[in-house]
């Protein structure tokens, strides 16, 4: 019987070191794991605002083209801007207007 005592004391000595490298490993790995995350999560999100911003730039450049060149083109040199640009033959929107619509 005393040999099974020494035996199972030699075994938890030798996993002693074991576990605390496990330990280590754990406590080094969780951060690298989270920054990995989140590096991943950033580089979502950046493409996803990059895409959004194209979209609305995309909407900006068609609704310049209909809404200002087009009634310049049509307005034939007598252009003049106005907050209500519709109304008014010839006339295109002011800056603040144009960010509205």
């Amino acid at each position: 019987m005393a040999g099974l005592g020494e035996q199972i004391a030699r075994q938890q000595r030798a996993m002693g070191p074991l576990l605390v490298a496990a330990v280590v490993i754990g406590l080094i790995g969780l951060p690298v794991a989270a920054w990995l995350d989140l590096r991943d999560l950033s580089e979502r999100m950046l493409r996803t605002q990059a895409s959004e911003i194209s979209r609305i730039i995309d909407e900006m450049r068609g609704f310049y083209g209909s809404d200002v060149v087009g009634r310049v083109l049509q307005a034939d040199g007598a252009v003049t801007a106005t907050h209500n640009y519709r109304d008014v033959p010839g006339a295109i929107p002011i800056p603040a207007t144009l960010s509205i619509e």
